[in-house]
């Protein structure tokens, strides 16, 4: 504790003026250990504190701490006439699987999953100016080789670097600007590629994230730009999708569609927070003009047929078996079985998906709406139908692997 108090006692030196206003001359050094009460658990950090008379004019401390997982080594210049000092920021190395867990389980952090892991080593570098009421400059971090992930939302992303600015200013730190990139994530089961987000400060803890694209099911996926609160980890975005793969929609309603090729676009809400982790809104997609769409429905029996008969009776039913003995082939009905039965492609000529968070009616979650022409067109020369997807909206997400979810079709 003494030598923490003359350590003390040194950088306060810029109090205690000389007769002509100066610093005094000192040279010295100063080492010891302490630990951060607040973070329990973590590790003793080891300093050292060497403090040089490099000129008449000027005096310098050079100060390095270390402990597991962590390295840092600053120095501080003070000019001897009283004018301000700067200080740097020489080597700064974090090992952030070390202490992540520390400061998660030290409640410092709160609206966080304890369960989200994080690592990577983070690298910060800064410098700036320093007088005797205030501390301003840049103070950058960036942090390589990263990886997060959180098992109870279902979420991860791989190969993670991440770099940050925060400007030091009088009024107080501001993030000057944020980038983050990963080549691959994880989320509900699907891989999510090239993530690329960049953003700005707005003000105090607030970031203005102007792009975040990534590449998804063989499209793209965009927010908009929006406002993020750091103090309050949660966002509401409106996501724009381009090119999204329509083999998609039969990955997730394989009790309705056996194979599906072409392009969807459109928008979703898409609500996110800590707590929580990701969470779906309203949204509509369309199938992309420009592209040859096609489907084939899984082999569902009656889906189609039910509405029709095999024969035509075009004489009336007061004929009775005569009717019957002369009723014709009804040349519809083994097109419309060939399609209900996934042998007869459809070539769709519009597709409309329409998203409901909490089920439209408390029922239907997501609603699919077809108008297509059977590859063998002479019978039939369109069909249209719908696919009702009931639950709730997140769990859809998961349906090809949910059994307890439940697909329901009508035909119009």
């Amino acid at each position: 504790m003494r030598r923490v108090l003359l350590l003390c006692l040194i950088l306060l030196l810029g109090e205690t003026r000389a007769a002509a206003n100066e610093l005094p001359l000192f040279t010295g050094g100063l080492s010891g250990d302490f630990r951060v009460k607040a973070l329990s658990g973590a590790p003793p950090i080891q300093w050292h504190v060497d403090a040089v008379a490099e000129s008449a004019t000027e005096n310098r401390i050079t100060l390095s701490a270390h402990a597991r997982g962590l390295k840092v080594k600053a120095r501080v210049s003070l000019p001897r006439d009283g004018s301000p000092g700067s200080w740097r920021i020489l080597e700064g190395h974090l090992i952030v699987s070390d202490w992540w867990a520390i400061l998660i389980n030290s409640g410092l952090v709160v609206q966080i999953p304890k369960d989200i892991q994080l690592t990577g080593e983070l690298q910060f570098a800064g410098a700036g100016n320093m007088d005797d009421a205030h501390f301003t400059g840049e103070l950058s971090a960036k942090l390589v080789g990263g990886s997060m992930s959180s098992r109870a939302q279902g979420w991860s992303v791989q190969r993670m670097d991440f770099e940050a600015v925060l400007n030091l200013a009088e009024e107080g730190p501001v993030i000057e600007s944020l980038s983050l990139s990963a080549s691959q994530a994880v989320v509900q089961g699907f891989v999510l590629e090239n993530l690329e987000v960049s953003a700005v400060g707005a003000k105090a803890h607030q970031l203005r994230i102007n792009t975040a694209t990534v590449e998804l099911l063989g499209g793209r996926v965009g927010l908009r730009p929006f406002a993020f609160d750091l103090t309050k980890p949660e966002m509401l975005a409106k996501a724009e999708l381009e090119g999204v793969s329509l083999a998609a929609l039969s990955l997730l309603m394989p009790k309705a569609l056996s194979a599906a090729q072409g392009r969807l676009s459109g928008t979703l809400e898409i609500g996110w927070s800590a707590a929580l982790g990701l969470q779906p809104g309203t949204g509509t997609l369309r199938v992309t003009r420009d592209s040859s769409s096609t489907l084939r429905l899984a082999a569902t029996p009656n889906f189609l047929t039910q509405h029709i008969g095999k024969k035509i009776e075009w004489l009336p039913a007061m004929f009775g078996s005569l009717a019957r003995k002369l009723a014709l082939d009804n040349p519809a009905y083994e097109t419309l079985r060939q399609i209900e039965m996934g042998e007869m492609a459809l070539a769709v000529d519009s597709l409309d998906v329409a998203l409901y968070p909490d089920g439209r009616d408390g029922q239907v979650s997501a609603r699919v709406a077809v108008v297509a022409r059977p590859e063998d067109g002479h019978a039939v020369e369109e069909v249209s139908f719908e696919i009702n997807v009931t639950g709730p909206l997140k769990e859809v997400l998961l349906l090809s692997t949910d059994k307890r979810m439940k697909l329901g079709v009508k035909s119009k």
